[in-house]
């Protein structure tokens, strides 16, 4: 009994060494296939974990560079690798922009926090395809509302969408809204607030 028990633990730590050492192996093709798609990029990538629902080996990488965070992947079946830095640096640099808009406007105490979106990647020129923004306090936003557009009209800024949203009363409001409703005053974007829940 003991002797089986033995030779199991010797089988299973076998087991557990060559996984460990596979995912290592794919970790080291990872960063292979980083830098050749990215040359002159500096990645670190992180432990490669086993995603049974999506059938992918997948890490959490970083640039060293400009301090994007994205995930690789390989597939069991294809054994392609693919990584999101692109659409993850585009995203960051959405949002880095939207942030940077408001950093220095009185208006950022009423909000928790913004997001802007691009189905295009990020080329600078304040082109969005949406805008989210969560507005701090349980109060009635719209002259913050009305606030947010005069400043985005202001820095040039063209969304499809901007959606606000907040809480009031134990209720979730949001105004749908776009570059087009620019110039809507307070009263005009309170007929435009409804109740989500």
């Amino acid at each position: 009994m003991k002797k089986t028990l033995k030779v199991a633990a010797v089988v299973l730590a076998a087991m557990i060494i060559a996984g460990v050492a596979f995912l290592i192996v794919v970790r080291g093709q990872f960063s292979a296939h980083l830098k050749e798609a990215y040359p002159g990029k500096t990645f670190s990538v992180g432990f490669v974990i086993v995603d049974p629902i999506s059938g992918n080996f997948v890490s959490k990488a970083d640039c060293l560079d400009d301090y994007t965070n994205f995930t690789v992947s390989k597939s069991w079946n294809t054994k392609k690798i693919s990584d999101n830095y692109p659409a993850s640096k585009s995203q960051m640099q959405y949002n880095a922009m939207t942030g940077d808009i408001f950093e220095a406007s009185p208006i950022i105490v009423e909000i928790e926090s913004v997001t802007g979106v691009g189905k295009k990647p990020f080329d600078g020129s304040g082109n969005f395809d949406q805008i989210n923004f969560y507005l701090a306090d349980e109060k009635e936003h719209a002259s913050d509302i009305e606030a947010i557009l005069r400043i985005l009209d202001a820095s040039g800024i063209e969304a499809q969408m901007i959606i606000c949203t907040y809480e009031m009363d134990k209720h979730v409001y949001v105004a749908r809204l776009s570059s087009e409703d620019y110039g809507l005053s307070s009263d005009e974007i309170k007929n435009r607030i409804e109740m989500l829940k």
